[in-house]
């Protein structure tokens, strides 16, 4: 009964705890921890030897974790003849006392990094999923705490994320690589409630900048690819094109028509010169001539009430038919806008197709400044496009920069990305086929040329496939005949361009074997030249134009190295092609292995094939091409012939020395054994 009154009775009161709840001991003796380890450190030295004991409490104690800017302080222990943690001890001393530690400088200086993240789990494989365990979420900060401490917590919006890693970051190590340097682009920032810019935006911006606009209203309309631009007759003398059509309309009678300006043009010239009082009263007056007509419904186009008064006058209507489908709207504004600029503005982006609106415009100073940006910023994502542009307008110039471009990063760069199929098939071969191409070996070109062919024949791959995939995929076709018979006619001179004597290996000779592209009658005659290479002490009798049959290997210098080296194996000869720099000044050469030599590997000397040879004569060639701004510089010793022997002075090549030469450097060394 007494309860049934309190429940029903008693009025609903906050919960107050007969005690107060005391903070976790672990929370505290951490932070005490943290706090006080550099004085304890320290304390040897001032006052006595006592030490004080480890955390219990934590994990920390049993492990030195390499962690922060000052790991020295979670050590309590006396520093003794430590110069450097004492260093470290004193100076968090100093900054204790002056200010002391909150939550965000204990997250910087004594959080666990990634490079700290460890698989704690003997038997365990370190894998992908296991390092993403140790990760921090997504939002957390850099430097977050892990389960080995207490609980920290504090403010996250003291600490900057970009800040915290730049800490972090690691220096970059100078190294030779097979591909190219890349550089990230970084991405222009667009409000999430941005309304996306229309076609007549992108033109009344640009000719909004030109105070030709506030000295005069426009006087001609120009009506082109279903659409009205709004154009001076002044500006109109930079395209030929325009010119003719506006003096082939004024040698008719002009019509005498009111001007009907369209709202979005009203809109910014009410924005624009809003500061000037005879545009304010025009436009006043305007809109009270609007409010005072009667609206019973829309009005078409010709109606009084859309027809600004203070701008009646003789308009020019000019009609231009561009029956030309890689000619854009975007393209066309731009082009059309850039008429009342003298300093061009066109986005890398819109370059190519800028390009071609101003060649249909015959605007010769907006197609030269297209030219020359697009000559500057080449890159993998738009060299197709660029070429495109220039086959189409006849620039020679653009034509030539991007096959200069491609002969040079083909390989190391356009061969890992997904746009290599956006390379048409005649710049391809035009590639192939040039002397200056560079590339690691003769087994990239074809894996190259494959991967080419798999990303055309598969246009829904977004992603760059693995080499397992595409090799997997050619050989499940059908096995009657190659690829090359049955299907690939089309791409047969492509892969005569490749130079396949130069792959020896029978690792890579079985790939190519697999995936069965090339006919059964190349492979075979392809095989019987290496025996007969083999059995001649090298000869290579059918290989008798050098540019054309000459075996290459290169390697791309991306930074200021002192020294770099690299083997080529031929038919039972060995040679090191090596680069040396000293004092600025970068040599090339190549001398001869002997069997015997401690720079061969253990593959090379136990697998590969030795001559016994004394002497090999040899026709080679040492190349270093360097690409900047546009601009290709080509290196080359010519083609040299000359006897190597195993000792002696013989053993070394001509040395080409060069001096003041920019990373990216592409050498490439080319053998050709002669008959003797």
């Amino acid at each position: 009964m007494t309860s049934m009154q309190v429940v029903g009775c008693t009025p609903p009161t906050a919960y107050m705890p007969n005690t107060i709840v005391q903070v976790p001991r672990p929370v505290t003796d951490y932070a005490r921890f943290m706090t006080d380890a550099p004085s304890v450190a320290l304390a040897p030295a001032r006052k006595d030897c006592t030490e004080e004991q480890p955390l219990q409490s934590s994990r920390r104690h049993r492990t030195r974790l390499q962690v922060g800017n000052t790991n020295r302080w979670r050590l309590p222990q006396s520093l003794l003849s430590d110069l450097l943690g004492m260093s470290q001890a004193t100076r968090a001393v100093q900054y204790n006392s002056v200010k002391p530690f909150n939550s965000s400088y204990i997250k910087i200086f004594s959080g666990e990094g990634r490079h700290s993240y460890m698989n704690e789990d003997m038997n365990k494989e370190i894998s992908l999923v296991t390092c993403k365990n140790f990760l921090p979420e997504e939002g957390a900060p850099a430097f977050s705490q892990s389960s080995l401490r207490p609980s920290w917590q504090g403010s996250r919006a003291n600490s900057s994320r970009s800040d915290i890693r730049s800490v972090q970051s690691a220096p970059v190590k100078l190294s030779v690589s097979r591909s190219a340097p890349s550089y990230s682009r970084m991405t222009e920032y667009v409000p999430e409630r941005a309304r996306p810019s229309s076609t007549k935006d992108l033109f009344y911006y640009h000719t909004r900048l030109s105070p030709q606009t506030n000295a005069a209203t426009p006087d001609v309309l120009l009506r082109c690819m279903d659409m009205d631009f709004e154009l001076h007759s002044l500006v109109l003398k930079r395209s030929p094109v325009l010119s003719s059509l506006l003096e082939e309309t004024m040698g008719s009678t002009p019509v005498d028509m009111s001007y009907y300006k369209s709202s979005v043009n009203k809109t910014l010239d009410g924005l624009i010169s809003s500061s000037e009082l005879n545009y304010k009263n025009s436009q006043s007056n305007d809109e009270h001539a609007y409010k005072r007509s009667d609206r019973p419904g829309k009005k078409a186009i010709t109606h009084a009430a859309h027809v600004s008064e203070h701008m009646r006058k003789k308009v020019a209507t000019i009609k231009w038919d561009l029956e030309d489908n890689s000619v854009s709207r975007h393209a066309m504004a731009i082009a059309l806008g850039n008429l009342y600029h003298s300093s061009y503005q066109v986005h890398n982006t819109d370059l190519a197709s800028v390009l071609l609106a101003a060649d249909k415009l015959q605007y010769s100073q907006l197609v030269n400044y297209c030219v020359d940006e697009i000559i500057s910023c080449i890159s993998y994502s738009n060299v197709a496009s660029f070429y495109d542009a220039g086959i189409k307008t006849e620039q020679v110039r653009v034509v030539d920069a991007c096959i200069r471009w491609l002969e040079l990063n083909l390989i190391p760069v356009v061969m890992n990305k997904i746009q290599l199929r956006d390379i048409p098939i005649k710049l391809l071969e035009t590639v192939l086929k040039s002397s200056k191409l560079f590339t690691y070996s003769e087994y990239h070109l074809y894996t190259c040329l494959s991967l080419w062919l798999f990303l055309r024949l598969n246009p829904h791959i977004q992603l760059m496939p693995a080499s397992t995939n595409v090799i997997t995929y050619f050989n499940s076709l059908p096995k009657h005949s190659s690829f090359l018979e049955a299907d690939g006619q089309v791409y047969v001179s492509l892969f005569d361009c490749l130079r396949l004597h130069g792959i020896t290996d029978t690792f890579q000779f079985e790939n190519i074997r697999r995936m069965n592209i090339l006919p059964q009658e190349s492979m075979v005659s392809l095989l019987s030249e290496h025996y007969s290479a083999l059995q001649s002490g090298g000869d290579m009798t059918l290989m008798r134009n050098f540019k054309l049959s000459s075996v290459r290997q290169g390697y791309v210098i991306e930074e200021d190295l002192p020294y770099h080296s690299e083997i080529l194996s031929l038919h039972g000869f060995h040679f090191q092609l090596k680069t040396v720099k000293a004092d600025g000044t970068f040599t090339f050469f190549m001398q001869r292995l002997k069997p015997t030599d401690p720079v061969l590997s253990f593959r090379h000397c136990e697998r590969q094939t030795f001559s016994m040879r004394p002497d090999r004569e040899v026709k080679y060639s040492i190349t270093v091409q360097t690409y900047d701004n546009g601009v290709q510089y080509h290196y080359t010793t010519g083609v040299e012939k000359q006897k190597f022997t195993l000792k002696g002075k013989l053993v070394r090549s001509k040395v080409l020395s060069l001096t003041d030469l920019t990373p990216p450097l592409y050498v490439t060394f080319s053998l050709l054994f002669p008959q003797s």
